[in-house]
Order: structure tokens, then sequence, then C-alpha cells
């Protein structure tokens, strides 16, 4: 109300008092769909199975099937698209956190200083931390690793033998 009696028309009312508010709920919404349509896999896998064809195959369920292949389990190549996915939508997140200024990005950074304040106190924080980031050390290594050695027994927690061959594959 106060813009219109200074004379400000709607598309100015929207961009520097509407928008501003909403930016914080765009970013929200923007970063959960995105992620939700990453992980979109359930109702493709149960309605047609990623078929006719590949027509209704998502990335996930493109992974999935690549992993638990009954003929040939590709672990490694799954494992790498994974990664390149995750790294994708990280890369996103992040263009995003650089586009909404100054305001946010500084509530980011107290977060961040509270987590670490929080961590150095509280060591049941910390070994939750290390048991969450386990799986996805193992799933950075199982990228790089060849696909015999990903099967077998006992696995192989600190390989010698690291490639990049997983990563060529999907290239290919």
């Amino acid at each position: 109300d106060a813009a219109k009696v200074d004379g400000a028309n709607s598309w100015n009312t929207f961009i520097h008092i509407t928008l501003p508010g909403l930016r914080n709920v765009i970013f929200f919404v923007t970063i959960f769909q995105l992620i939700a349509s990453f992980n979109l896999f359930a109702q493709p896998q149960l309605m047609t199975g990623g078929g006719p064809g590949r027509s209704t195959l998502p990335v996930m369920l493109y992974i999935y099937q690549t992993a638990f292949n009954f003929s040939m389990p590709y672990m490694g190549i799954s494992s790498a698209m994974s990664i390149i996915s995750g790294g994708i939508i990280f890369i996103i997140v992040m263009v995003l956190f650089s586009t909404l200024g100054k305001e946010t990005y500084q509530d980011v950074i107290y977060m961040d200083k509270k987590m670490i304040k929080f961590l150095t106190t509280n060591f049941f924080a910390l070994l939750l931390i290390i048991l969450f980031a386990f799986p996805i050390y193992w799933m950075i290594i199982d990228s790089l690793m060849p696909n015999d050695l990903i099967i077998k027994w006992p696995p192989i927690f600190f390989p010698n033998k690291l490639t990049l061959s997983n990563y060529l594959q999907i290239i290919n």
C-alpha cells in the first residue's frame, strides 16, 4: 500500500517488494524440487519398469538397473553415475546460493559456525557424522575400483588400484 501511495506501479511493487520477500521460499522450493526430480524412482519402477524401451527411465532408475543387473552387475559404473548426479545437484545448489543475495548467504555461514561449535562440543554428533560419511566414502571408492574388485569378498576398504574406467564407460 505504501508503494502505491508513493506512485509505484504493480510491476515495480512486485520486483522491489514482493519478490525479495519470497526469495527464501523460492530458494527452498527450487532446491527441494530439484532433489525430488533427481530422485524420481518409485513411480516409473512400479508402473512401467522404465519401459517401453527406455522411454520412462529416469536417472535414478537407470543407476539402480545398472547396479543390480542380474546378468552382470556394474557397481562401479553406477557409483560413478551417482557421484556425477550428486555433483550436478551440488553445482546447481551453489549457483542458487550465489544468486540469492547476501542476507541469506550470511545466515548459512552463521549456521555453519553454530554447527562447528556444536560438533566440537558434542562427541556423539561427530560419531554420527562419521557413520553417515562412510557410505559416501564407499560409493566414491566403488566408483574408482574395477568391477571385479567391488564384488570380491571380503570387501576392500582401502584399495591399491584405483582407476577412472567406470567414468570413461559412462562417457562412451
